[in-house]
């Protein structure tokens, strides 16, 4: 199932969030879509992104990163509840990290850092066709 993540960090006015139509972890007992390196499992999705914005009412500092490297989209580990692109966007415990050193997403984001989450919002996205 599709996953939407906001959080909102207490170093700075700054909203982070991420988006995966896979979802953040596995979504089956497949053994497709996926490959194991690092002790975790890369899942594989096109359409992931990440992205930032001023906590105001202006959206036009809105920066959004999309994935580079599909097959890496998501790191799903023991250790992070959710991680987009093995550390672009990803939250251990109280903690978020934002750092692209592995290039998998795009760094539209411009940012390496660390952050304590103030508040946190999951959101299960489903598909609604109208027939």
């Amino acid at each position: 199932m599709a996953n939407l993540v906001l959080i909102k960090v207490k170093q700075s006015n700054k909203i982070f969030g991420g988006y995966s139509p896979i979802g953040f972890s596995s979504s089956g007992e497949s053994e497709e879509g996926y490959f194991v390196e690092n002790n975790g499992r890369f899942y594989n999705s096109s359409n992931n992104f990440i992205f930032s914005f001023e906590h105001n009412s202006d959206n036009k500092y809105m920066k959004i990163s999309r994935v580079v490297n599909s097959y890496k989209a998501i790191f799903d580990n023991r250790h992070c509840a959710f991680d987009f692109g093995m550390g672009s966007l990803c939250m251990s415990g109280y903690t978020l990290y934002v750092n692209n050193y592995n290039e998998n997403y795009e760094n539209n984001l411009n940012i390496r850092a660390i952050y304590t989450i103030a508040e946190i919002e999951t959101f299960n996205v489903e598909d609604f066709i109208k027939k």
